[in-house]
C-alpha cells in the first residue's frame, strides 16, 4: 500500500488598521497573497517522472508547470497480489487585505487579495499480479479557500487619483488513478 498526502494551511492578513494615515507620492499597495509557483522535476534523479508524464498524456514540459504534487504509485504480486494506492491534497486558505485607516495622497490605491494554485496533482498507480490480482487507486484534490478585499470601518480616502479593491482565487487541479491488474 502507497499513501503520499498534502496538507497546506495558509491564514494571510494584510491591514492597515484604523487610526492610521497613509500619503505617498506615487502608488500605495494593501496586497496578501498565498500560493504556489511551478517547481521543476530533475529528470536525470527520478525516473518516475518520466512515467507521469506519459500517464498524464501531456506533452513532455506541461509536468513541468505543476506546483503541488502527490504521488503514490505502489505494485503487488503473489498467488493473490493486492496493490493499493492512496494520493490526497487538501488547500485551506484564508487571504484578507483590508484598510480601515485613511488616506491623503496617492497616485493609486490597491487593496488586494490573492490565492493561486495552478497545477495541483494527486495520482496514483497500482499495479498487481499474480494468480489473482487486486489493484485500487484513489487520487483526490479537496480545496476549502477563502479570499476577501475590503475599504471597511472608519476609512477615509481623500486623494487617490484610482482606487481598485479585488479579491482573486484561482485553483487548478488534475486527478488521475489507474489500476492495473
Amino acid at each position: 500500500a502507497g499513501i503520499a498526502v498534502a496538507v497546506l494551511f495558509s491564514n494571510v492578513i494584510a491591514q492597515v488598521e484604523d487610526g492610521a494615515v497613509l500619503s505617498a507620492d506615487d502608488d500605495i499597495l494593501i496586497v496578501a497573497k498565498a500560493g504556489s509557483a511551478p517547481v521543476p522535476f530533475a529528470p536525470d534523479r527520478n525516473e518516475m517522472n518520466r512515467g507521469i508524464e506519459g500517464s498524464l498524456d501531456q506533452d513532455a514540459g506541461s509536468i513541468t508547470s505543476l506546483t503541488i504534487r502527490a504521488v503514490s504509485i505502489t505494485g503487488g504480486g503473489a498467488l493473490v497480489g493486492v496493490s493499493v494506492a492512496v494520493a490526497s491534497v487538501a488547500l485551506n486558505s484564508t487571504v484578507i487585505a483590508r484598510l480601515s485607516g485613511d488616506v491623503l495622497k496617492a497616485d493609486d490605491l490597491k487593496v488586494q487579495a490573492i490565492i493561486s494554485y495552478p497545477g495541483v496533482l494527486a495520482t496514483t498507480l497500482t499495479v498487481a499480479g499474480g494468480g489473482v490480482g487486486v489493484g485500487a487507486s484513489i487520487a483526490l484534490v479537496v480545496t476549502n479557500s477563502q479570499s476577501e478585499s475590503a475599504i471597511a470601518g472608519n476609512a477615509s480616502i481623500s486623494g487617490a487619483n484610482t482606487v481598485q479593491v479585488q479579491s482573486d482565487l484561482t485553483v487548478t487541479a488534475l486527478t488521475a488513478a489507474t489500476a492495473i491488474g
